[in-house]
């Protein structure tokens, strides 16, 4: 289903830039709240019907916001990344409130990591293991918005945490809305201001459900910056909380779209080493580049394998690989 407030051109760039914008936008993906420890269940929530009447801003913002205010983390040890650009992979996630962010992600199981992303209090990174030249890419959060780092992905990092449907509604940046969009679905558009300059954000929720299922972000020109399409929601039965297994991001500005499919998931209870889960890794031989530094190379547009193969320094990294920080 395409997004109703966008019009899309299929993605045709290179595997490199497909590979950095993939880690870039997964590096950055954090949620917020609290609540108890629970499976979600593997069953879909039967749709209500559509209510009476349109909810009020004020009664349409309190339910986005406490539907968010119940996660605190969440993790999964079996996520599918996909997208027309480049290879299905595996991967591990974790995530915990309010930036905190982990994912490593596989080929198979005889290859090791293909791709190390995460996020800190202080700042994100990203890795490729076949970049050439070899480097993992870094960039603290406070020095995102005048970063080269905007060149590499078009949103700021806060909006990627919505990606989930966990977002917090200020009524009074609302400029528009609710407004029905069919069914039981009603639209907001709120105007937001940052160190990046205007945005304008466009929330699509369905009552029916109780969650959000999609987002827009536009600049101060009107020009679509990222979408993201929730779909397959399931109930939390422990916190209420309804939460997408599919999410479809599409990112106009660099002709990038890719596919997350979550099972498993764990909500509310982590497990790994925190003083590895959220470490920013060190490679031998790959070098440290500073998104934030003017003179900073920024990853090429293409990239081809390199030998030799990385080694993870143990100062950081679990001897088991870095699939080990999910073990339970």
């Amino acid at each position: 289903m395409a997004p109703t407030d966008q019009n899309y051109a299929p993605p045709t760039r290179r595997l490199w830039r497909s590979a950095t914008a993939l880690v870039c936008a997964l590096a950055l993906f954090t949620l917020s709240g609290a609540a108890c420890p629970q499976m979600v269940k593997q069953y879909k929530l039967p749709v209500a019907a559509a209510q009476a009447r349109a909810l009020t801003l004020d009664e349409l913002a309190l339910r986005i916001n406490e539907h968010s205010a119940q996660v605190q983390s969440l993790s999964s040890t079996s996520v599918t990344l996909s997208g027309p650009q480049f290879p299905s992979l595996k991967a591990n996630l974790a995530l915990e409130r309010p930036q905190r962010f982990r994912l490593v992600a596989e080929k198979t199981g005889l290859t090791g990591p293909e791709l190390d992303l995460g996020s800190n209090d202080e700042l994100f990174w990203f890795w490729v293991k076949r970049s050439e030249p070899p480097a993992i890419y870094f960039c603290r959060h406070d020095q995102f918005a005048t970063s080269s780092a905007r060149q590499v992905f078009p949103v700021e990092p806060q909006w990627l945490l919505e990606a989930l449907g966990l977002l917090q509604i200020n009524p009074a940046e609302v400029t528009y809305g609710p407004s029905p969009v069919g069914g039981s679905r009603q639209r907001l558009e709120l105007t937001l201001s940052g160190a990046a300059g205007a945005r304008r954000k466009v929330i699509v929720f369905d009552d029916s459900i109780g969650a959000v299922v999609e987002q827009h972000m536009y600049d101060e020109s009107g020009a679509l910056l990222a979408s993201a399409l929730l779909s397959e929601h399931e109930r939390d039965e422990a916190t209420g909380t309804m939460l997408p297994r599919e999410i479809r991001i599409q990112w106009p500005p660099t002709r990038f779209e890719m596919k997350i499919e979550l099972a498993d998931l764990q909500v509310n209870q982590l497990a790994g080493d925190p003083a590895q889960l959220w470490a920013k890794p060190e490679y031998r031989g790959w070098a440290n580049v500073d998104l934030a530094d003017p003179r900073a190379q920024l990853p090429p547009p293409t990239f081809r394998a390199r030998t030799p193969e990385p080694t993870i320094d143990t100062a950081t990294a679990d001897r088991r690989g870095l699939f080990g920080f999910f073990k339970r």
